[in-house]
Parts: structure tokens; sequence; C-alpha cells
């Protein structure tokens, strides 16, 4: 493995996020997170968004926000800034008590679990940190279209969690059978987000959820009691044409949202951003 360093800016100051096997010092965590809620956990969403804020598309899949394919399928030239988001990725997930998933991402990737892409060595730091070996999965969803036949509800030592309100959880309960899904029903006729929370944080523990998408999940965070405390965005060095994506969807106005600026990074020819919305002591 390559050795490299990715620093964040913060304020004046700086950190370093290291990659490669000499990051797994005490220093490993210079990320840094502030303590949990007494009612929730510390809630931080991670996204790539290319350089005009376009998040998601009908027709766009991550590999067209990192510039791995141009929407016309052809490869486009590697940049170490894909690496770095990679990593942030992994580093995220390896202090998470949880990854937190809209349906649909799992839907439009029925293949992935929040796993630390075959890195042992993180798996392992994990585990001696007192975590499981997988960050466990939360999947949020009202509807209950979920497939439990995926990956996601059959893999040994993820725990997977789903979110969703009393009459879904209802008609869930018989259809996940035999996974391994744990179904929780809180509210009617919708998921009650917040209270959903408060118990992840007063029964599981769960101190810090990292938030990956979708982006209309991310937004209803923001949204809908503040619940949403920070981002770490990625700005790859793609720019899509607007006119050739289906239902195009931006990432926030961070300014306009009252979010302040905590770090910045350059890696190759992206960028990365950390947008905080709560401030806690």
């Amino acid at each position: 493995k390559r050795d490299m360093t990715f620093t964040w800016t913060i304020n004046k100051g700086e950190l370093d996020l290291r990659f490669g096997p000499k990051a797994l010092g005490p220093e490993y965590n210079s990320i840094g997170f502030p303590p949990a809620w007494d009612n929730r956990p510390w809630i931080a969403a991670n996204f790539v968004a290319d350089q005009n804020g376009l998040v998601v598309g009908d027709n766009i899949i991550p590999e067209h926000l990192l510039g791995i394919t141009s929407l016309e399928g052809q490869r486009l030239e590697p940049d170490s800034g894909r690496e770095a988001d990679q990593r942030l990725m992994r580093d995220l997930r390896v202090r998470a008590d949880a990854v937190m998933w809209g349906a649909n991402t799992l839907r439009r990737q029925p293949t992935i679990i929040p796993d630390l892409q075959d890195d042992a060595t993180l798996h392992n730091l994990r585990t001696s940190l007192g975590f499981p070996y997988y960050p466990p999965l939360i999947l949020v969803t009202d509807s209950g279209n979920l497939d439990f036949s995926l990956k996601a509800f059959h893999t040994d030592n993820l725990r997977t969690i789903v979110l969703t309100n009393e009459t879904t959880a209802q008609k869930l309960q018989p259809l996940s059978a035999g996974t391994k899904a744990e179904i929780i029903g809180i509210g009617n006729p919708n998921l009650n987000m917040s209270a959903a929370l408060e118990r992840l944080r007063k029964q599981e523990g769960m101190r810090r959820v990292i938030c990956e998408g979708g982006h209309k999940l991310i937004v209803s965070l923001r949204r809908e009691g503040g619940l949403l405390d920070e981002v770490f965005v990625t700005t790859s060095n793609v720019a899509i044409d607007p006119a050739l994506v289906q239902h195009p969807q931006y990432m926030f106005k961070f300014e306009k949202e009252g979010a302040e600026l905590i770090a910045f990074g350059k890696a190759g020819k992206f960028e990365f951003r950390r947008w905080r919305f709560n401030k806690r002591s």
C-alpha cells in the first residue's frame, strides 16, 4: 500500500489524514468528532458531487460523479483524489457506530454493504476499538420496498436495522423471516425519525452515525428537525453536462443554510470540505 497524506486545513491549523499502513497509530482519528447528543447520535453525512454540485440523477451512478466513467461509458483518466475519497469513506466508517442509507441507495446498488473494501487492517482496527467487524447498517424506508434476498440481509457479522413506520414494520416482519434484518417501526403513518434516533442512542448506545445517502434522506434529516449535524463533501474533477442528466438534484447551498466551513483539503484535482450545521461544545 502506498503511504500518502491528505491534509485538512481546519481554521488556521492543520490536521493530517494519512492513507496507508502508517496511519494506524494514535493519530488515526485525526478527523475528530464532537460527543453525541444526550437524546440522539451525532449525525454526519458523506457524499460526492461534481463541480456543478450535482449529487444524483436518474441516469447517474457513483462512477460518473467520481470521474471513473463518462455517461457514454468511456473510462476516464485516473486522479489521486479518487483514492483519497475512498479512504475518507473508509475512515469515517471505521469510527462509526452505524452507517445509514435510504432504501433507494440499496435498490440502486443492490450488491453493496458498508464494508471497508476488504481492508482487513481497518476491520481489525474496528474490532480492537470494541466495534463490530462491520459497521451496522441502518436502512430507512417508509414504503418497505426492500429485497430481502440481497447481500445486506445475509452477510455474517453485519447487523442490518430497518427503520420504518409501524404499519410497514408489521408487513415486513414475515417477509424478513430467516434474514439478518431487524425491523423497527416507530411512528405512523410515517417514520418518526427523531424518536428513532433517540432509540438508537438510548437503547443501542449509538454515538455516531454516518449517513451516506441518498440525497432525499440527507435533505430530510436537515429539513425535519435539524437532525443533520455536519456534512463531508467531496467535489470531484468532473463537470457533467446538466442537459444530459435526468431529474438532477444538487447539494445544499451551505452558506445560505447557515453552515460553517470547518475544514478544507485537496488531493489531486479533488476538493474536500467539511460543513457543520450544529455546534456542540
